[in-house]
Order: C-alpha cells, then sequence, then structure tokens
C-alpha cells in the first residue's frame, strides 16, 4: 500500500506518518517549506499550486493525504488562498487523472466559523462572518466535493483545535507568546475550544482514509471534553511561569493591536490578527457523533494526559518532533 502526505515535514503530517510505516505502507511526502539539502529523501520538494514533476509521485499510490495549513495570523491572504485552495485543487486533479483510489483533505472545524452553535454536526451552516480563515477552508473543502464528484473517492475530516508537541498554532505559538509576556485572551477567557491531541487527529485522519465507510463522507474529529479558553490555556501560563491576562471583551481592533504586538515581539508579520483571535471567543463546540457512529472513532487522550505530555515535552527542552527518516522505502522521486 502507497501513501502520498502534503506538508511532510508538519507535526501532523510526521505523526501520521510514523503510524502508517508502523502498518507497513510506504509513503512519499511533498512539502514546499522543505530543504533538498537538509530533508531526507522521502521527502519530494515541491510547489502543489503549479504543475511540476511531482506529479508523477501520484502514480500507483493508494492513498492522498493533503494536510491544509493551519490558521496563524501571520502572512497575507493571498498566499492563505493559494496553498489551500488552490493547492487542493491541483492536488486533487491530479490524484484523479492517476486514478489514486482515495483522498483525503485534512481541514479542520474553523471551517464551521467564529460563530458556530453548540453541538454543530458536519452539515451545520453558519454564517463566516467573512473570517478569512473559514472562507478559505470552506472554499478548499468545495475543490475537494468538485473533485469528487468528478469521480475522486474523497474524505474530509475537520479536527478540532489540534495541540500537543510541535503543534505550531495550539501549543508552540501559545508558549513563545507567553514567553514575551504578549498573550492576552479576549473575552474574559469564556470562549469555548475542543481540544484535540495530535495523536488522536492522526488515528482519526487514518481511520477516516481506510475504512469502508469514510469514502464520500466529511467526519468532525474533536476531543473527548470542551474547555473554556481559560481553563484551556492555564496549563500554558503555569509552563511559562506566568500569570494569564485576558481581556474583558473581544473588539476587533484592540485586539489586533494586541497581537501586533505579539507577532512584533517575535519578528512576525501579520495583518489576520483580529480574524484569528475570533476563534477564541466561540460560544460552542463541534459534535463529534458522526465519526463515532460512522467509523467507531473517538478520541482517548483527555486534556490532562495531553498537558502531562507537553509538560514533558516542554522539559526536555521541546525537541523536533518531525520524522528524520522513513522506516520504510519510500517511494522512487519523478526524473
Amino acid at each position: 500500500m502507497r501513501a502520498l502526505i502534503t506538508r511532510a515535514t508538519g507535526a501532523l503530517s510526521s505523526t501520521i506518518t510514523s503510524r502508517l510505516l508502523s502498518q507497513g505502507w510506504h509513503v512519499q511526502g511533498v512539502d514546499v517549506l522543505a530543504s533538498e539539502s537538509t530533508e531526507p529523501d522521502w521527502i519530494y520538494v515541491a510547489d502543489i499550486t503549479m504543475p511540476g514533476a511531482w506529479e508523477g509521485l501520484l502514480d500507483g499510490i493508494d492513498l492522498v493525504i493533503h494536510v491544509v495549513s493551519s490558521s496563524r495570523e501571520t502572512g497575507d491572504v493571498q498566499a492563505k488562498w493559494d496553498t489551500n485552495v488552490l493547492g487542493t485543487q491541483r492536488l486533487f486533479e491530479a490524484a484523479r487523472r492517476a486514478a489514486v483510489k482515495r483522498a483525503v483533505l485534512v481541514s479542520n472545524t474553523n471551517v464551521l466559523g467564529p460563530f458556530v452553535r453548540d453541538g454543530a454536526d458536519e452539515d451545520y451552516l453558519g454564517s463566516t462572518g467573512g473570517n478569512i480563515f473559514s472562507e478559505v477552508l470552506l472554499a478548499a473543502e468545495h475543490r475537494a466535493l468538485q473533485a469528487a464528484a468528478l469521480g475522486l473517492p474523497v474524505t474530509i475530516v475537520r479536527p478540532s483545535d489540534m495541540y500537543g508537541p510541535g503543534v505550531p498554532l495550539w501549543t508552540t505559538r501559545v508558549l513563545d507568546l507567553l514567553a514575551v509576556k504578549q498573550f492576552k485572551l479576549p473575552h474574559g477567557g469564556k470562549g469555548m475550544v475542543r481540544p484535540t491531541y495530535i495523536t488522536d487527529v492522526a488515528d482519526g485522519v487514518i481511520t477516516a482514509a481506510t475504512h469502508d465507510n469514510g469514502s464520500g463522507g466529511i467526519f468532525n474529529l474533536v476531543g473527548p471534553q470542551a474547555l473554556s479558553t481559560e481553563a484551556f490555556f492555564r496549563p500554558y501560563a503555569r509552563l511559562a511561569g506566568v500569570k494569564l491576562e485576558k481581556h474583558a471583551r473581544f473588539v476587533g481592533r484592540p485586539l489586533a493591536a494586541t497581537v501586533g504586538a505579539m507577532n512584533k515581539a517575535l519578528g512576525l508579520p501579520g495583518e489576520l490578527a483580529s480574524d484569528a483571535m475570533a476563534f477564541l471567543t466561540r460560544p460552542g463546540t463541534p459534535s463529534g457523533e458522526r465519526a463515532a457512529a460512522v467509523l467507531d472513532w473517538q478520541a482517548t487522550i483527555t486534556p490532562e494526559m495531553g498537558f502531562a505530555a507537553i509538560a514533558d515535552w516542554v522539559r526536555r527542552g521541546k525537541p523536533n518532533v518531525t520524522l528524520s527518516r522513513p522506516l520504510a522505502t519510500p517511494l522512487p522521486k519523478p526524473v
């Protein structure tokens, strides 16, 4: 069995790859951010938003897993659109031409918008409120469904608030900002999150990709417990040895200014701050009942277990969690 996975140097893709390899899969990675001089042979450096030799990697592939970019507040709108929407379109078109047996789009529950009602399922049609992250994810899912309409077997999975060692948005970024005392929660820390540990997400992706009932489905992958943002971020503040600061309410410009200060402190550009902060004010969290009923999948890592693993990772100096080399023979690179 042969799989191709995008964003191969990322924490989630590395975790998925490790699990696939342990199950006997041969895995080919693709990543635009990888370096040809430093990355292992199993990762092919390519920009999938452009036609190229990378398309030849799809010949003989059984499974494509496409991990969209995380909802980070740095960068610009066009770059996010190209990476997530155009990249999905190009990859799934090429996968269809190569007669790939199954394609999985790893989106996330931010596609449901920042005003998601509690218990929203995969059919929920809420307003994006013009939020760029929700709209980009929605467009990427639409491109995947277009490929499905043309005959490519497609599954869409939506992890909720993924966290864990090496996870940029909900772990390493938070710790970095707390370290420079520039992290402040909006809405008094009363927004809701449904944290899902990275290994649970990886197992959910593989289950959806390989289950007989997974093809053609859309599945929310949610953690076992919903938390207020204050409850979720308090353990991070303890790890950083700082007080968790909160804004009394959500106000776009003041929060954008706050995140702008965060970015400046870390030397990062960013024009999307208030859109990113909106997800910290959500009134509810999505349901994972469909994945449980159809795929027999449920998350098993509780927040207590997840934060214990993060604390251990921090104590060990935050070692790199990405996969440095494969455990099985990689596919040949195209020439």
